[in-house]
């Protein structure tokens, strides 16, 4: 069952994942969105990940110091 529960998790992470790679892809296709719009929202979206990178490392360090 363990597995099964494991199994079923990576699925619907993938499925969500599918849809937010194609939601992003629609929304940086579309010719109507203002060039300047889609770099600011890709720009922030890069800022973001730095930015949970950082922490994940951040706690990373902590947790082998205490």
């Amino acid at each position: 069952m363990k597995i099964l529960s494991y199994v079923l998790i990576a699925a619907g992470i993938m499925l969500l994942g599918g849809y937010a790679l194609y939601a992003a892809w629609l929304f940086f296709s579309l010719a109507e969105i203002p060039l300047l719009i889609r770099v600011g929202v890709g720009v922030l979206g890069i800022g973001f990940l730095v930015l949970l990178i950082a922490m994940w490392i951040e706690k990373k360090k902590e947790g082998d110091e205490g």
